[in-house]
């Protein structure tokens, strides 16, 4: 019970996702709450943003918090991690703001135990970030560049990788064999 002093955004969510589930065909909610962590000695709080969803992919929900990045002028990476509940071991990211290199949080998809344990029926992703941290590696200000009078030219591939390939380990050791790769 965390009524007043949450450590996790995430534990509100699944409540009420249980609660929404039988009424609705698909469910997306989120949240913007201080958490509290730290220890008593030296008690840490900040406000956190989470979202947890039904009817979402893990693609999507990336989009999500790459979209809401870069309104902030951050641009994010993620990297492939295994922590422990409620999340899936093999289907979670840690959200990583790219130039500052610093962990704003996680994003994956919650474990089919603890789902079970809580009555959700329905696979659920969910991120939960540092919203303190975010606001304050943000880009104040907008930087616009000219329309270049020679455009960029771009070229579409298409590969076929192996089952299992990490895509975002591909596209790291692509960019690195070329600063011209964007």
């Amino acid at each position: 019970d965390f009524q007043f002093l949450k450590p996790s955004l995430i534990l509100g969510l699944f409540e009420g996702l249980r609660l929404n589930i039988p009424n609705l065909d698909g469910v997306s909610i989120f949240e913007l709450e201080k958490i509290y962590g730290g220890t008593v000695e030296k008690p840490e709080e900040h406000y956190s943003l989470a979202a947890a969803s039904t009817t979402q992919n893990f693609g999507q929900m990336k989009g999500v918090l790459e979209f809401l990045a870069s309104s902030f002028g951050l641009s994010l990476v993620f990297e492939r991690m295994r922590p422990g509940l409620p999340w899936h071991s093999a289907k979670t990211a840690e959200v990583i703001a790219k130039k500052q290199n610093k962990t704003l949080g996680f994003l994956g998809e919650i474990h089919p135990k603890v789902l079970a344990e809580l009555k959700i029926p329905e696979p659920v992703l969910a991120f939960e970030i540092n919203f303190d941290l975010l606001e304050s590696l943000a880009t104040p200000t907008k930087v616009y560049r000219p329309i270049p009078k020679y455009p960029a030219q771009v070229e579409d591939l298409a590969l076929v990788l192996p089952p299992r390939t990490l895509v975002g380990e591909l596209i790291s050791e692509i960019k690195k064999a070329d600063k011209q790769v964007a």
